[in-house]
């Protein structure tokens, strides 16, 4: 996970990238928004993919 997010070009995949990578590491969803800032919501949809 961490080789495709330090790999992607593409700002909005590389911040999935790494909201997964993230939430791969145990931390959060609501962790993770805050961190990326992205809303609660949003973040769970994209876990959810």
């Amino acid at each position: 996970m961490e080789g495709l997010y330090r790999k992607a070009r593409d700002p909005v995949l590389r911040t999935h990238l790494l909201m997964v990578w993230r939430l791969s590491l145990g931390e959060s969803t609501r962790e993770v928004a805050h961190a990326v800032g992205y809303s609660h919501k949003w973040t769970k949809e994209i876990a959810r993919r």
